[in-house]
């Protein structure tokens, strides 16, 4: 199984993505260390969503760290966060930096798009 993060950094950078996960040289920096920080909030959370029957429609919830998987796709993720109501389900991650300009408008980078299209799948 391939965590769906790792499909993410692969997208961003072929190149530095076998220095982390082929050759195992990964430096922190300053980004790398605030993101580590951050994470803690998020990876504290449990993990539990009620069975879709039992989420109520007039409220919204929100869970942290969902560990997600799918043996067909081969791959696995953890989401941030995820809000639920009685209708839908939304994947949430969250990321640093600025996001790309498309035209006038901010859109999301095309390793984020793969990341959160896995998670969604």
């Amino acid at each position: 199984m391939i965590p769906a993060r790792m499909v993410n950094e692969f997208v961003y950078c072929p190149r530095l993505f076998h220095y982390e996960h082929i050759d195992g040289i990964f430096l922190h920096n300053d980004d790398t260390l605030k993101g580590k920080a951050l994470h803690k909030r998020v990876d504290s959370g449990k993990g539990d969503l009620p069975a879709p029957d039992d989420l109520p429609a007039e409220e919204t919830l929100h869970s942290r760290s969902i560990s997600l998987g799918s043996d067909r796709l081969g791959v696995t993720a953890k989401l941030d966060l995820v809000e639920a109501d009685g209708t839908t389900c939304t994947p949430v991650d969250y990321k640093a930096g600025s996001p790309r300009t498309d035209g006038d408008a901010p859109a999301a980078w095309d390793s984020d798009l793969v990341q959160i299209g896995l998670q969604c799948l």
